[in-house]
């Protein structure tokens, strides 16, 4: 749900008026669908506390099935696997044909309107994250990020720092670790570290706000903080140009074949989409693991277990729960016949419950045995170019954590955000050490 372009700028010019009455338009188009028990829907309006009963809902609903969302939906890992593979299923959506005088005054507005994400890096076609990916491997593949794992630790540790007794481990140690690591990456120290905080803050919903329409004040700051962060990077990558640097922008810039559209469009997506998956992911796990104080306690005696339940969080609790396709042609995917221009959801949370994949899927195990990647944040997408980087975010939380504070408990609930269907980002998650 976005225009699919990157011009380094993000409009923002669409009066407060117009803004909230779209999306509050949109969001009202949501909750009628829901009305039906449709799982997509449901999912869209944020409506179930458990990502695993709406991930059953839509096994049963068979391998694809369509939406009351005007979506066809993944039911099972192997539909969900196939679609991601499929390369006439594009991470961009069509551009709509014909003449704009004939547009029905009452026609709603689409969110891509309203909110155009595709110029902070979200939404690009297949081809351009593969294009990207392969120019950004030598900084940001698994064995680039690996090279900074000390100095994700040392932020993790010094995030640690005085923490006893009761405290919030979301808002207290992995999100200030996560973006002061992020900032880190881009060489940014000081005063500069705080701004960068401030954006992330202001753009945490850009993921959700792609599917699910936020409030007003939400998407406004969401496009200002968009805006600013876009700033931000256009004066380091200046900054960088001159000379090769050893920080993430010093290395893109001096890629062979890149540009400096390039490396905004990558440190956009590492600083907006990346921050906010690698928390989600980290919170996530630690959730799981606390949730059951044996597997905690072997985290804790065995740190290398770390990966293995960070993998297993991307099958059981994704920190993305889908991801939006959309035909170029005809597509027969199962026993379906996709139209060419029809949305085609991956839904992570009922391709990871498929018992055909995975044996006993409702368990939590961080040494399963399996050769099935998690689909989760994989692949040409948005979200698989920064993957690595989040994978070794969430370890490093997990060993950073477990190593200080062994006896670490849950003491209340884990707190969501709303309107957050895609990551349900979490905003409190009160333990005591």
């Amino acid at each position: 749900m976005n225009d699919g372009h990157f011009t380094g700028r993000v409009t923002t010019h669409v009066t407060d008026s117009e803004l909230g009455r779209g999306l509050l338009t949109l969001r009202g188009f949501q909750w009628i669908l829901g009305t039906g028990g449709d799982p997509y829907a449901l999912l869209l309006r944020a409506e179930s506390a458990d990502p695993r009963e709406l991930g059953r809902q839509a096994r049963e609903r068979g391998a694809l099935h369509r939406s009351a969302a005007d979506a066809w939906v993944t039911g099972t890992y192997a539909a969900a696997e196939a679609a991601l593979r499929d390369p006439r299923l594009d991470t961009s959506p069509p551009k709509a044909v014909g003449n704009e005088d004939d547009a029905q005054e009452w026609a709603a507005p689409t969110l891509s309107d309203l909110l155009p994400l595709g110029r902070a890096g979200l939404g690009l076609p297949r081809a351009e994250y593969a294009r990207l990916r392969e120019l950004a491997e030598p900084a940001l593949g698994a064995e680039a990020v690996r090279a900074r794992e000390a100095d994700l630790r040392r932020d993790h540790e010094a995030a640690l720092r005085g923490i006893s007794g009761d405290f919030d481990l979301v808002g207290d140690v992995v999100r200030p670790a996560v973006v002061t690591s992020t900032a880190g990456l881009f060489g940014l120290r000081g005063e500069a570290v705080a701004r960068f905080a401030e954006l992330c803050a202001g753009t945490a919903p850009a993921l959700d706000a792609r599917v699910c329409p936020p409030q007003l004040a939400t998407g406004r700051l969401l496009l200002e903080s968009v805006e600013g962060m876009s700033e931000l990077f256009e004066k380091l990558i200046a900054e960088r140009s001159p000379a090769p640097g050893e920080d993430l922008i010093g290395r893109l810039v001096w890629e062979p074949g890149s540009t400096p559209q390039d490396v905004a469009v990558l440190c956009l997506l590492v600083a907006i989409a990346g921050t906010e998956v690698a928390v989600s992911l980290a919170v996530n796990a630690f959730a799981a693991l606390l949730d059951r104080p044996q597997e905690w306690a072997r985290l804790v005696e065995e740190p290398g277990l770390a990966a293995g339940a960070v993998a297993e969080t991307l099958r059981a609790a994704p920190p993305v729960r889908c991801e939006n396709l959309w035909a170029t042609e005809e597509v027969r995917l199962g026993d379906e016949t996709i139209a060419s221009g029809d949305q085609v959801v991956v839904f992570f949370d009922s391709a990871g419950g498929d018992p055909a994949a995975y044996d006993e899927p409702e368990r939590f195990v961080p040494a399963r045995a399996t050769d099935r990647e998690p689909l989760a944040c994989s692949g040409d997408l948005a979200t698989g170019l920064i993957a690595p980087l989040a994978r070794l975010q969430a370890t490093t939380a997990l060993t950073a954590v477990a190593a200080a504070l062994p006896a670490l408990r849950s003491t209340g609930p884990l707190l969501r955000h709303p309107r957050s269907p895609v990551l349900r980002r979490a905003f409190r998650m009160p333990v005591a050490a």
